[in-house]
């Protein structure tokens, strides 16, 4: 009796046709990045992934899996002509501020939650903040 094996290409070929069927793209695309799986024929490997999609369609999918006011990021400002640096971690519209102590003033949305933080006369309080 002789047994034919898919060599590993056409393993992990088969096993990502798989996992396109069963993940969201953003979840596929993940899980490649992690394992560092494109070392293959880019071209073939995304039309046989992603079909007729485009760049636009598949863009369309993330932001209505994961609306741009719902990813975290971070931002920080120092404005050296009046001495204040501002990091937010949010791009909802701030709702209110509150100063927590002399020269620091906390940002909040509409739920309460902080969203960011200024701090006035910053190279006072921060060491090396013009380097």
């Amino acid at each position: 009796m002789k047994i034919q094996t898919p060599n590993n290409q056409q393993l992990l070929q088969e096993v990502l046709m798989i996992l396109t069927n069963h993940l969201k793209p953003t979840q596929l695309l993940r899980f490649i990045a992690t394992y560092n799986l494109g070392q293959s024929n880019y071209l073939q490997f995304k039309d046989q992934q992603f079909g007729d999609e485009t760049v636009e369609s598949l863009s369309q999918k993330i932001d209505a899996e994961y609306p741009p006011e719902s990813i975290n990021y971070t931002n920080a400002q120092y404005n050296p002509d009046i001495d204040e640096l501002k990091i937010s971690w949010s791009q909802v519209e701030i709702q209110k501020t509150n100063p927590v102590s002399p020269g620091i003033i906390l940002d909040y949305d509409t739920e309460g939650n902080v969203i960011g933080i200024k701090i006035l006369n910053a190279s006072q309080i921060i060491e090396n903040l013009h380097q």
